[in-house]
C-alpha cells in the first residue's frame, strides 16, 4: 500500500469510536486511555506493557493494547514507534481527550501561574499529535493508518472534538480525514448502525483532505466504516488513475 490514511475522529460517548479504530489494518496497536477496549472482539487482544519490548510474530488479526494509564506511559509508546522497531501496522489513539487529562496533571503541581502551564500543555501535545500523525511517513516502519479518537462537544453550536485549549486550532490540520461517528437508522431496522461523515455539514466539523473518499462514498457520509477497506479504498482509487 503507498496511500496511508491519518484520521481524526470524533464522537459521542459509546457510540463506537473504538470499534472503529479496532477495524485498522493490523497488527493494530492501541493506547487505552479509557479502557475501552475490554470488549473489542473482533481481533485478538494482547496486552503490552511499553517498558518491555513490544510482542513479536504479530498477524493481521492481532490487537495490541497498551493501557495508558500515565503520562509516562505515552511517552514510552511514543519512543517505540518513533524508532520504528516493532511490527504494528496502525496506531490508535483512544481517546486524545483523556490523554490530555493526563499530560495536564504532569505540569498541575508545577510552580508556574496558570498561563505558562496551559503553554506547557499545549506544547506536549501538539508535538506529540504531529509526531503520530506523521508515522504513516516513518523511514524504518510506516503505518498504514493513524487514528486519533476523541470525545465531541458542542462549542459554537458545532459538534468539534473535544481537547482542550490550543489544540482545539491545530489538532484537525495535522489528519488527512476528520469524521463524526454517529447513528445511522435505516429502514426496517429496530437498532441504528454507524456512519462517519467526513463532509462539512451544517453543525458538524469534518472535512476530508483526500477528496476521493468524500467523491466515492455518497454525500461524503460513508455508512458502517471500516479503516482497512478505507485504506484499500484510497490505493485502488490512485492505481485507477
Amino acid at each position: 500500500m503507498t496511500n496511508r490514511l491519518t484520521l481524526l475522529v470524533h464522537g459521542t460517548p459509546k457510540i463506537g469510536k473504538s470499534w472503529l479504530g479496532e477495524s485498522c489494518p493490523g497488527p493494530v496497536l492501541v493506547l487505552d486511555g479509557e479502557g475501552s477496549t475490554d470488549y473489542l472482539k473482533r481481533k485478538n487482544r494482547i496486552q503490552w506493557d511499553p517498558a518491555k519490548p513490544p510482542p513479536t510474530g504479530l498477524g493481521p488479526n492481532d490487537l495490541v493494547v497498551v493501557r495508558a494509564l500515565t503520562w509516562q506511559t505515552v511517552v514510552l509508546v511514543d519512543q517505540w514507534l518513533q524508532s520504528g522497531k516493532h511490527e504494528f501496522n496502525s496506531f490508535v489513539i483512544d481517546t486524545l481527550t483523556q490523554l490530555q487529562k493526563e499530560c495536564k496533571k504532569t505540569i498541575s503541581s508545577a510552580a508556574f501561574d496558570d498561563t505558562r502551564q496551559w503553554g506547557q500543555l499545549l506544547e506536549k501535545m501538539e508535538v506529540m499529535a504531529q509526531k503520530w500523525a506523521v508515522l504513516v511517513d516513518h523511514p524504518k516502519k510506516p503505518l498504514y493508518a493513524v487514528v486519533c479518537i476523541t470525545q465531541t462537544e458542542e462549542r459554537d453550536k458545532i459538534q468539534r472534538p473535544d481537547v482542550q485549549g490550543g489544540l482545539r486550532r491545530s489538532l484537525g490540520s495535522f489528519f488527512d480525514v476528520i469524521g463524526y461517528l454517529r447513528p445511522r437508522f435505516e429502514e426496517g431496522q429496530l437498532l441504528p448502525t454507524r456512519e462517519l461523515c467526513i463532509a462539512p455539514y451544517p453543525g458538524i466539523e469534518a472535512g476530508d483532505r483526500t477528496d476521493d473518499l468524500t467523491t466515492f462514498f455518497k454525500n461524503g457520509i460513508i455508512p458502517n466504516p471500516d479503516i482497512t477497506e478505507l485504506v484499500r479504498l484510497l490505493n485502488a482509487t490512485e492505481a485507477s488513475k
